[in-house]
């Protein structure tokens, strides 16, 4: 379809070009022209048609040409021999000198030959071949215009920036927009350099925007990191609370959340809770978990395994230190008794259907003895097998493994069978005390029965494991005795079950009585333990009452047959495991104590090997056969390495290989060889003679150069030469005055500073080597009595006479903190200034962070065994201590007492705490605690 000349146009040019020739010059050209003058925010300034990007898929192509010709007002012809001979070319031409001007016609010559024949006013077609002479031949009267565009025959050759294509385009655009060449080319160049304005400005805007939203972006990310920091610590620090706050009555719970908070940050907070749920309650052992409530507990005869039996039936014997569960059984209805034989082979179960059952430990299977009328109360072996069992009715069997060969119906309900005369007579009693005593075999009544012994009203009773002893508590009044009255039996032995003091006021809610002259009462404030009031010749006889708490109010209590060291009790589903002769669950016993045989208060010297895993120390002796007595123990080692010095010692080290031990005497520096199986003096070096030098040498240490460094009582240091026995005394005793009673001092580790103690107060920090003094302390506290160097940290720790606690910066010299009720009588810290401890008289030792002077926390060394020189001073005044080097081991040492290693890393209190708990927290408790939602990996014993 033909269109007319006077349609609507939409395009400035249409191009005409041969495809096989011109298509990349037409498509830059297009590209140049539309772009040629155009204003940064105007996509282009001319619209120029070409077939390649104007015309979409048409089976129909001419009709979509021809349309965009009738839209066009110029016409654009790409010369060149082969665009002469295209028929597509050729019949653009031909429609566009038949609908518009040859005057609309521009040519832009881009190969072969274009002659004007000026005479003739017409092309010169015996040469001219980038025209097709057919349609161009009569069509112009005068020469047109064209360029020439040979050059231009890749986009490559395309720059914006080349002025001959600048002037090309601007021969085609000037009669596009009917402006002048120059007038074209100078708005064109103002344009450009306007566009270059605004693209500078823009990216100067944008890359200022850029800029902005950065920073904004760092303070955002800075903003939710300290959000997030926060959260962090706001919920470590309510983690610790909590923990805390748990920990009386619910210490496995405590020390799930004391993890947790460690985990999220480190704060004196969450340190202080993670070391209060490692160390308190220090008698427990561990918790073990059952799915249902515990209703029955035994241990077996030598306490290594403990029965557990439950509402639904099951029996579970675990491992006394709740390590590992050895066998698992179950049985008709609850567990109502429980008890091993005495060969720890068998376990006797009754339960609530009146069955009583045999589970085999080591063959692992089970077997049912028999039958009771009602509830069985009580089952107990002999020692050649027998099992008797109580019923709820009073009814009394007796078995020979699964054969029943004695019953006998007796007035006594609920009764409780235990056997005694070494098996001959089986005891028969109730829980208020009640009972008669039978043959064996043949359970006839022996003598009278006896009645009830427990008062009316509200109380606590219990029978000892062996059935020894029957006792019960109403009000704290405990009264304890002989299950069977002493006129109820003709043997010569009397059962002592002894007196015990009266308990706190506390209604007991549960009794356990031990054997040995030891009780366990339930209360709302955890469990009471007394001894006996046996009268003893020491001051340091056990303590008559002590809390066991950390656990809710027990159901169930039972003692270890014998002494008794072992408790277990259950509150619900939990069953907490003690060991009453632990000291701590951080404290690692060696095994080792340290006697004392004087009565003047002396703590013992320490020294521990560089390695930190082998402990020196020494003891008074008994004054005449016994003079300096020095022990020198390994953990690979069952007994300690002895040896006797003649001499009180009164300071011990080891040199840097662990090779030798040095000890200061009352006037000499004693050196022993510590690898053979005994010790003895390899050499004893005296000291120039001092005026009352009987006070002794009480720093030592090992020097770099292999010399011993000795500082006596009275403030003079002395430089020993093992190898030529020579000794120099770079600094000479202190000044004397009335009160002086020795002075206080401590050496660094390689022995080349000393600080020593001022008669008149403060300190003095000397080179050993030269005397030289590098600074003085002031006193802050009247006399110094116990000092520790952190030579790494340049830390001074200065105890005063008025029990405060000083931290001394000897870098900027300075004080860095004080505590005045610190309560200190002694202090220690390791070489790098991490750890701090103090020892107070009442055997509290109480760890400090070092840098600020929070405590951290406290725990007690246990009394001594046996005692001489104990007294009004107290258990720390009988007590030395010492930190490993790297801190993480604190040993002490009490004189009637034991040498004792006690882990003091976060990482043994975290494993501490995680074994105690012998769970992982639940995200139900988290939510109830902390009221939001649970991180996805609560494993209490996970790294991160």
């Amino acid at each position: 379809m033909a269109l007319q000349g006077g349609s609507r146009t939409e395009y400035d040019a249409f191009i005409s070009y041969s495809h096989a020739w011109d298509r990349t010059v037409a498509k830059a050209f297009q590209a140049q022209a539309q772009g040629f003058d155009r204003p940064w925010f105007k996509p282009r300034s001319l619209k120029v048609f070409r077939d390649e990007t104007n015309l979409g898929a048409s089976p129909q192509l001419w009709p979509e040409i021809e349309a965009g010709l009738a839209r066009s007002r110029w016409l654009v012809i790409m010369a060149s021999p082969r665009a002469a001979v295209s028929p597509w070319v050729r019949k653009e031409i031909r429609w566009w000198l038949t609908h518009r001007s040859p005057d609309t016609i521009l040519i832009a010559w881009t190969d072969g030959i274009l002659v004007w024949d000026t005479a003739r006013e017409t092309f010169d077609w015996s040469v001219t071949d980038a025209l097709p002479r057919e349609e161009m031949g009569q069509v112009f009267n005068q020469q047109p215009r064209w360029v020439d565009l040979r050059w231009l025959r890749s986009s490559e050759q395309v720059s914006a920036a080349d002025p001959r294509l600048l002037e090309c385009v601007a021969e085609f655009v000037a009669p596009l927009t009917g402006k002048s060449k120059d007038e074209l080319i100078g708005d064109h160049v103002r344009q450009h350099r306007r566009t270059v304005r605004w693209v500078r400005t823009t990216i100067a805007v944008l890359t200022a925007l850029a800029v902005a939203a950065a920073m904004a972006s760092v303070v955002a990310l800075r903003q939710r990191d300290a959000a997030r920091a926060q959260t962090r610590l706001a919920t470590a620090r309510q983690l610790a609370a909590t923990a805390q706050s748990l920990s009386a009555d619910n210490l496995g719970l405590a020390s799930l959340l004391a993890v947790e908070a460690y985990r999220r940050q480190r704060t004196p907070e969450t340190l202080s809770a993670l070391q209060h749920v490692a160390t308190a309650s220090p008698h427990l052992v561990r918790f073990v978990h059952n799915d249902v409530p515990v209703t029955q507990l035994a241990f077996s005869d030598n306490g290594s395994l403990v029965a557990v039996g439950d509402t639904e039936g099951t029996v579970s014997v675990w491992r006394n230190d709740g390590k590992s569960v050895l066998r698992r059984s179950r049985v008709r209805g609850k567990v109502t008794a429980l008890a091993f034989d005495h060969g720890t082979r068998m376990l006797a179960v009754g339960d609530e259907e009146g069955s009583v059952h045999r589970l085999h430990l080591r063959e692992k299977h089970s077997e049912r003895a028999g039958g009771m009328p009602t509830a069985v109360t009580s089952v107990a072996f002999d020692d050649k097998g027998r099992l008797a069992a109580g019923a709820l009715d009073g009814a009394v069997s007796l078995f020979q493994g699964v054969r029943r060969i004695a019953t006998r119906e007796t007035q006594i309900s609920s009764a409780l069978v235990s056997f005694r005369d070494k098996g001959t007579r089986l005891t028969v009693s109730s829980p208020v005390g009640s009972g008669s005593l039978l043959d064996v075999p043949a359970l006839n009544e022996v003598g009278e029965p006896w009645g009830m012994r427990a008062p009316a009203g509200h109380f606590a009773s219990s029978a000892s494991p062996s059935g020894t002893c029957f006792g019960f508590v109403k009000r704290g009044l405990v009264f304890a005795e002989a299950s069977v009255p002493p006129r109820n039996t003709s043997s010569s032995k009397r059962d002592s079950c002894g007196k015990f003091p009266r308990l706190p006021t506390e209604e007991a809610r549960h009794f356990a009585l031990a054997d040995s002259g030891r009780l366990a009462a339930g209360t709302a404030r955890g469990i009471i333990v007394s001894e006996t009031e046996t009268p003893s010749p020491t001051a340091e006889a056990a303590e008559p009452i002590q809390v066991l708490d950390g656990v809710a109010p027990p159901t169930v209590m039972v003692f270890s047959p014998g002494r008794g060291d072992r408790l277990a009790s259950a509150s619900g589903g939990t069953v907490a495991l003690w060991d009453l002769d632990q000291v701590s669950r951080t404290a690692e016993p060696t095994g080792q104590t340290v006697p004392d045989s004087a009565t003047v208060i002396s703590p013992p010297p320490l020294a521990l090997l560089p390695h930190g895993d082998g402990v020196a120390w020494s003891f008074e002796g008994d004054g005449w056969q016994d003079t300096g007595p020095i022990r020198f123990w390994t953990p690979n080692r069952r007994r300690p390495v002895t040896g006797n010095a003649d001499d009180f010692l009164y300071s011990l080290a080891f040199t840097a290989d662990g090779k030798k031990l040095i000890a200061g005497g009352s006037s000499a520096v004693i050196l022993w060889d510590v690898k053979g199986e005994r010790l003895a003096p390899d050499d004893i070096i005296k000291l120039p003679t001092e005026e009352d030098l009987g006070s002794g040498v009480p720093s030592v240490a090992s020097g770099p150069d292999g010399s011993v460094i000795a500082v006596t009582n009275l403030g003079a240091v002395h430089v020993v030469d093992p190898s030529t026995r020579r000794v120099r005394t770079p600094i000479p005793t202190a000044p004397r005055n009335d009160s002086h009673r020795g002075l206080a001092s401590v050496l660094s580790e390689d022995g080349r500073i000393a600080v020593i103690a001022r008669p008149a107060g403060g300190l003095s920090v000397r080179d050993t080597n030269t005397g030289s003094l590098h600074q003085s302390v002031p006193s802050t506290a009247g006399r110094f009595l116990s000092l520790a160097l952190a030579s790494k940290s340049g830390h001074l720790f200065l105890v005063g006479e008025d029990e405060s606690l000083t931290a001394w910066d000897t870098d900027r010299r300075q004080i860095l903190w004080r505590s005045d009720n610190a309560g200190a009588w002694h202090v220690a810290a390791s070489t790098d200034g991490q750890t701090l401890v103090t020892l107070s008289t009442d055997g509290a030792v109480t760890q400090w962070d070092p840098l600020t002077g929070d405590k951290i926390g406290r725990f007690t060394v246990p009394a001594p065994d046996r005692s001489l020189s104990g007294g009004a001073d107290g258990i720390g005044a009988q007590t030395n201590i010492m930190l490993s080097p790297a801190g993480d081991l604190l040993w002490t040492a009490t004189e009637g007492g034991r040498i004792i290693k006690w882990h003091m890393s976060v990482e043994a209190w975290r494993r501490t705490a995680c074994r105690t708990a012998g769970r992982d927290l639940t995200k139900t408790e988290w939510r109830r605690y902390m009221a939001s939602s649970p991180p996805e990996d609560l494993d209490c014993g996970r790294n991160s």
